[in-house]
């Protein structure tokens, strides 16, 4: 059998080719970046990419009107940021075009392979992969390129109101909740074997920790905590009563202090346990 070298990463006492060096390093750079952006800038893809559209449009419709921050160098050059984004723009086709011959490659494996009917196939038209530019790209990191544009742009005597609206960067109101509004929104549902609770992660959530689990088994012991989790998500793998009884659960937030923030969300869920020693379901018994 012909042996095939694979492409592998180096061991200490060799030296990494050139390809496999530069992919390295750009994927290091990619997983360590920090992914935050303007809070005027859209979250979604598809806003983002009209709002952008725009902010580029005017930016070079204006680049006169405000020298400092579209006419000079480096990133200040709403030539460059055009050049930048058309470029990221080419990326997005790309990885698109990526996904959809993946997709159709996928299919045309499954078909040739698992198909039952057993009738001749044509495959669909092949998908033409397509590749970023292969020519330097004049700056990159966009968000935090408009971040300084933004910021130096309302330094600007002539930066009124009205231009804030045309580019899209008035400032916009925080959106963070009331923290004693804050909602856990339980859920509590028995598989048969074990309980699945589900409720708001508090990842997503400013000044919360973590969400705390409760349980009250209604067998005369009282509430207990049973478990805390940065999940929307928590298992109860406790034994089984005998028969059936109601656990009654609760989850509460926790600041990164200890302290509870919002509600306390509650559940009640009915649990089917084990059929007592001596009883049983046998309808002919006496």
């Amino acid at each position: 059998m012909k042996h095939i070298k694979h492409e592998h990463a180096p061991a200490l006492d060799e030296n990494p080719t050139e390809e496999f060096a530069m992919s390295a390093n750009l994927l290091g750079t990619a997983y360590a970046l920090n992914q935050s952006r303007p809070s005027f800038v859209p979250t979604t893809w598809a806003e983002f990419r009209n709002w952008m559209d725009n902010y580029v449009k005017i930016a070079v419709a204006n680049a006169q009107q405000f020298q400092p921050v579209f006419f000079a160098q480096g990133i200040f050059s709403a030539h460059r940021m055009q050049q930048a984004w058309e470029a990221l723009l080419g990326v997005v086709a790309a990885r698109e075009n990526a996904a959809a011959a993946s997709r159709s490659n996928t299919a045309v494996f499954n078909i040739l392979l698992f198909n039952t009917s057993h009738d001749a196939f044509t495959p669909p038209r092949a998908i033409t992969p397509t590749m970023p530019p292969n020519t330097a790209i004049p700056l990159s990191g966009l968000m935090g390129v408009i971040g300084k544009q933004v910021a130096l742009l309302r330094q600007q005597p002539n930066f009124t109101e009205a231009y804030a609206r045309l580019f899209g960067v008035l400032p916009t109101q925080s959106s963070a909740p009331d923290p004693s509004t804050l909602d856990p929104a339980l859920t509590a549902r028995f598989t048969g074997g074990e309980v699945i609770l589900n409720f708001r992660s508090p990842r997503s959530l400013s000044n919360v920790d973590l969400a705390e689990i409760k349980c009250d088994r209604n067998d005369g012991t009282g509430e207990e905590t049973i478990g805390s989790t940065v999940r929307a998500r928590y298992t109860d793998h406790h034994d089984l009563p005998e028969g059936r009884a109601v656990w009654s659960y609760a989850v509460c937030y926790r600041s990164p202090s200890g302290a509870y923030i919002g509600r306390r969300s509650v559940a009640d869920v009915t649990i089917e346990g084990r059929t007592p020693v001596g009883l049983t379901t046998n309808a002919n018994n006496n």
